[in-house]
């Protein structure tokens, strides 16, 4: 069984999650798993309703295929990075 930091954590929700993980990492394929269920746990599990969550990513990524998450509600290209939003999705 794996455990990390983030399987440990069981925080309060957050308005807003900003998350820029090294590039290199969001390269390697043994690691996309990794950070799709981080990141679906981020938007889904960790904000509040209305929350936000921010990733900044190399800027020739898809959003939607490295997350997981589907496409992002907004995203800018600055440079070499993209950055990309998402709000949890509206129960009822």
């Amino acid at each position: 069984m794996e455990i990390s930091a983030f399987s440990l954590l069981d925080p309060e929700p957050f308005d807003i999650v900003v998350a820029a993980p090294p590039f290199p990492l969001l390269r390697d394929a043994g690691w996309t798993g990794r950070f799709q269920d981080l990141f679906g746990r981020i938007v889904t599990k960790w904000l509040d309703p209305g929350g936000i969550f921010v990733l900044e990513m190399p800027a020739e990524m898809d959003p939607a295929e490295l997350t997981g998450l589907g496409p992002a509600e907004d995203t800018r290209k600055t440079g070499a990075s993209r950055i990309s939003f998402w709000s949890p999705p509206v129960s009822g």
